[in-house]
């Protein structure tokens, strides 16, 4: 027995090796009994598409992808993958052609949304996005002829009744569509709420093409009286179109005074369009004509722009409001009028942003310094006559259509911005022209060695030439900014303007207002100019000679100056200058008064 034992265990021993392996391999032999239907898969894919059993398809692919995924590492099991997958990637491509078919109702469609939402290829919102932009397109592609479809005797019933039943239809129907699909879909994956703004979003869409489209055309008859033709046959037509297409969640009803709002107020936003483009036409115009400096120094030629330009303007302003005259009539619901009167504000806005761009860019990149002056003179017609103009006209619509409509601007705040931009214009000039004479006066100061000077014997030229330059912009000021331009900055205007505004109007005072006349503005870049003149002198050391010079230069410069500007300031900062050169003197000795008057006098008579 013990032998029988022994050779039992030694035979034990020898087998185990390999009753492991036998055991490994039965194992193998029997899962792959069970898992035998698998390699079936492809096979059974490849019919469902031959004979377009597309759910079929995707069931059993969604049955058996996660097995199929679960023993890849298996090379035949890979192979079956990887057919299986190129295969239902065919099914998914057949469904998502489903999804472009237009013939597809609503029924069969939400059979293939679920079809695809089995396979796991494509999530429910890219399933959405793609059908909504397919049919979209769709929609905007019927309603492309209308924007060359012709008008014929102005008249506008045919443009609406083709539209209509061209659109409306197939709108409908993308709207039933949808609703069947998605939002009467009982599937998980999709949030009704998000669904439904989905919806609200894609109609929204259709009706800003039908918008545009219909402002198009409207435009193109550029005619009031038609514009205001059109909008009753819009209405009625929008009526008719809801009581024959009408679904809920279109509601065309309800929807009306929203279109029609949103139609005048597009050819509202093109009539301000316009006006601004004539705007920029003009000043792009009055710049040309001034960097071609045909005027020379003839002050008239400047004030004859200006006087061509206001007229321009006001003629543009007169199209303005004959052009959305018919909306108002048309239409003056609140809701309308509301948004008219904010539209107002930004037309305001971007006039005077064209205005503000002189300011921004560079001096030497305007036309010419007295272009900033026109635009002064511009914006000081459009303060006094386009506010009034656009306010006076509106709310004499509203009292003709006895409409009840609050037109809620504020004439006062218009007129106070386009003041402002005026003002701010006005200062860059003073401020530029300033720093041009400014530069000479340096010159003038900080060039020659005033310590070693001969007693002098003459004004000196560049002198001359600084007050020459103030002559000549008196000229030319006071035919743009003649006296009785007097300026409307007062305590009683500054307490309505904002407090940025109000800080602007502070800034100036450091010379006192720029009043809109000549002799302000003349006066303002002249106290700038002396006030250049008294730190250049105080940077500088001067012999007696030197002293005397300055001496004659100011004497020279007081007397010119008093023939162009009299103030009490101009000759104080003279004083000034006087009184600083003579502490930066090493040695001040005037000369007598009758030397200087007879040196000034023979300059003078040589500049006559």
């Amino acid at each position: 027995m013990q032998m029988i034992d022994e050779s039992s265990i030694n035979l034990t021993n020898y087998l185990s090796e390999k009753r492991s392996k036998i055991s490994n391999l039965s194992s193998i032999h029997m899962l792959l009994e069970k898992l035998q239907f698998l390699a079936k898969i492809p096979t059974v894919l490849q019919e469902g598409l031959d004979t377009q059993k597309y759910g079929y398809c995707s069931h059993y692919y969604a049955k058996t992808k996660d097995i199929i995924e679960k023993y890849q590492h298996i090379p035949s099991f890979k192979r079956i993958m990887d057919s299986s997958t190129y295969l239902s990637d065919q099914v998914h491509n057949r469904l998502w052609e489903k999804l472009e078919d237009l013939e597809v109702n609503g029924k069969r469609l939400k059979k293939y949304i679920g079809f695809l939402l089995v396979l796991r290829k494509s999530s429910p919102v890219e399933i959405q996005q793609h059908w909504i932009k397919v049919r979209l397109e769709f929609l905007k592609k019927l309603v492309e002829p209308f924007k060359i479809f012709p008008i014929v005797e102005s008249n506008f019933n045919p443009f609406f009744d083709a539209l209509h039943k061209t659109l409306f239809p197939s709108f409908v129907q993308y709207v039933e569509t949808f609703q069947v699909a998605f939002i009467d879909n009982n599937q998980e994956f999709y949030n009704k709420r998000n669904v439904v703004a989905l919806l609200e979003e894609s109609i929204c869409a259709i009706f800003e093409v039908y918008i545009q489209t219909v402002s198009q055309k409207l435009l193109e008859s550029n005619s009031p009286s038609l514009i205001g033709s059109a909008i009753d046959i819009i209405l009625q037509r929008l009526d008719e179109t809801n009581t024959e297409y009408f679904n809920d969640y279109i509601n065309i009803g309800n929807r009306t005074s929203g279109l029609i709002n949103s139609i005048c107020s597009t050819l509202v936003g093109h009539n301000f369009k316009s006006f601004l483009g004539s705007l920029d036409e003009l000043l792009n115009n009055v710049g040309d004509e001034l960097s071609k400096k045909s005027g020379g120094q003839d002050p008239l030629y400047y004030q004859n722009i200006v006087d061509e330009s206001v007229n321009f303007i006001n003629n543009g302003l007169e199209d303005l409001m004959n052009g959305i005259e018919p909306m108002i009539m048309g239409i003056n619901s609140p809701t309308f009028i509301s948004s008219l009167a904010i539209g107002i504000y930004s037309l305001f806005e971007d006039i005077n942003a064209r205005a503000l761009n002189c300011i921004e860019i560079d001096g030497s990149e305007l036309p010419s310094k007295t272009y900033l002056l026109i635009i002064t003179r511009l914006w000081l017609s459009l303060e006094s006559n386009a506010v009034e103009v656009v306010e006076t006209r509106i709310r004499e619509i509203l009292e003709r259509t006895k409409s009840k409509a609050e037109f809620d601007i504020s004439p006062k705040e218009l007129k106070d911005s386009v003041y402002i931009t005026a003002q701010k214009v006005l200062s860059h000039y003073v401020r530029l022209k300033s720093q041009k004479i400014g530069a000479m006066i340096r010159t003038a100061i900080s060039t020659p060695n005033w310590l070693n000077r001969k007693e002098p014997r003459a004004v000196e030229m560049i002198i001359e030439m600084v007050l020459d330059e103030i002559r000549l912009l008196e000229t030319h000021l006071s035919k743009l900014f003649p006296d009785n331009m007097a300026s409307r900055v007062d305590r009683g205007r500054r307490s309505n303007v904002s407090s940025t505004e109000l800080q602007f109007l502070k800034q100036l005072q450091f010379f006192g207002n720029v009043e809109f006349n000549g002799n302000a503005v003349l006066s303002a870049i002249i106290k700038i100019c002396l006030k250049t003149f008294l730190e250049c002198v105080r940077l500088t050391t001067l012999s007696d000679h030197g002293f005397q010079q300055i001496q004659v230069n100011i004497y020279f410069m007081r007397n010119r100056l008093n023939e162009t500007a009299s103030e009490p300031v101009l000759n104080n900062l003279l004083d000034e200058i006087y009184t600083c050169a003579s502490e930066r003197s090493l040695d001040p000795i005037p000369l007598d008064d009758e030397i200087v008057s007879k040196i000034c006098e023979e300059a003078l008579q040589k500049s006559k």
